[in-house]
């Protein structure tokens, strides 16, 4: 996945937050599962494609094209305000 960019959402509302981030039900991929998402700009405009991986019970992996890694990456951090989980690269 070197041409990907890679974030780790963790935390207790890890799935909280991503559910509220991203189009679609990530809460109900179970854990080893992948779910093809997107995250939207405020207007509803795509920002990037995602493929979002559950890796253990409250930590997903969201993959992001890499040209769009760090404006995805951004917008998790943003949006991740008032959740207790945590947004990495």
């Amino acid at each position: 996945l070197s041409h990907m960019g890679e974030i780790t959402v963790a935390g207790p509302q890890a799935v909280d937050l991503l559910d509220f981030a991203l189009v679609g039900n990530i809460g109900s991929v179970n854990e080893g599962r992948a779910r093809y998402t997107m995250i939207c700009r405020e207007d509803g405009g795509i920002l990037d494609d995602l493929i979002v991986y559950r890796t253990a019970a409250d930590t997903y992996l969201v993959v992001a094209n890499a040209s769009n890694a760090q404006t995805v990456l951004d917008a998790l951090r943003e949006r991740a305000a008032g959740f207790d989980a945590e947004v990495r690269d």
